[in-house]
């Protein structure tokens, strides 16, 4: 099979997304208070960032544009007090998210394939609308942390939301958000996530394993902190080794 990915085909594909995207854009910036930096589209205010990113790459066989938008909020509120205990640099820690979709986590589709030999008007709109469709859904349900709180934490509490298969953020983030919105279910909700947080320990998931020792004291600087403090928490450095750093310590002949 020949390559089809190539310089003029990369070339065409970008005036290609460019055409795409700025059908978008006016949408984007009107309705929901956008700002475009390239291919990312920000809403900035104190102490939250949405995002809608337009991740995009030529496919090397078929040439086709493929484009993968995702759409983020991130609450400093749920995610700065957790610096000193992370093993990410500040850098990535600041461009973290407190939530984040891709099109098939709320029924629509993740990847949108174009070619730009091709005029295919209703792809293009189907397009737009989906990711207008996507960008009101995620903005509204997680767009404050009450209805983060009511989309997230209520369908846990309640047994109707499978709790992720990896990672370890995702248990700080939602433990926050319970603390900050609903305090009386702090407890509960910390049963549970630690439950799950021992299953994946048990299955040797390594970013679980990284913090599975230092759980009691990330709780405990946790529990401490009032709203406030939270709310105005900086990225600081971690007091722990980085997870690379840990990783070889614990692996030496």
């Amino acid at each position: 099979m020949e390559l089809t990915n190539n310089k003029e085909t990369r070339s065409k594909n970008k005036e290609l997304f460019e055409e795409i995207i700025s059908g978008l854009s006016d949408k984007l910036i009107k309705d929901f208070g956008l700002k475009k930096t390239g291919s990312k589209y920000t809403f900035k205010e104190k102490g939250v960032r949405k995002e809608v990113v337009f991740n995009h790459h030529t496919d090397k066989w078929s040439g086709e544009l493929i484009i993968t938008p995702a759409y983020c909020i991130k609450y400093d509120a749920l995610l700065n007090w957790f610096s000193k205990f992370s093993f990410k640099t500040k850098s990535d820690q600041r461009s973290n998210y407190s939530y984040g979709f891709v099109g098939e986590k709320i029924g629509y589709n993740t990847n949108y394939f174009f070619r730009s030999d091709e005029e295919d008007l209703s792809a293009v709109n189907k397009f737009h609308e989906e990711v207008l469709s996507c960008t009101e859904y995620v903005f509204t349900n997680y767009g404050t942390l009450p209805s983060a709180y009511k989309n997230r934490i209520e369908p846990i509490l309640n047994e109707e939301l499978e709790l992720p298969d990896g990672g370890f953020d995702w248990a700080m983030i939602d433990l926050t958000l319970c603390k900050i919105v609903n305090p009386k279910n702090y407890n509960k909700l910390k049963e549970i996530i630690l439950d799950r947080i021992e299953f994946l320990n048990n299955r040797e998931e390594p970013n679980v394993a990284y913090y599975h020792d230092k759980i009691d004291d990330i709780l405990r600087y946790l529990e401490s902190l009032s709203t406030n403090d939270l709310e105005n928490h900086k990225i600081i450095d971690s007091i722990y080794p980085s997870w690379y750093e840990w990783y070889t310590s614990i692996h030496k002949k």
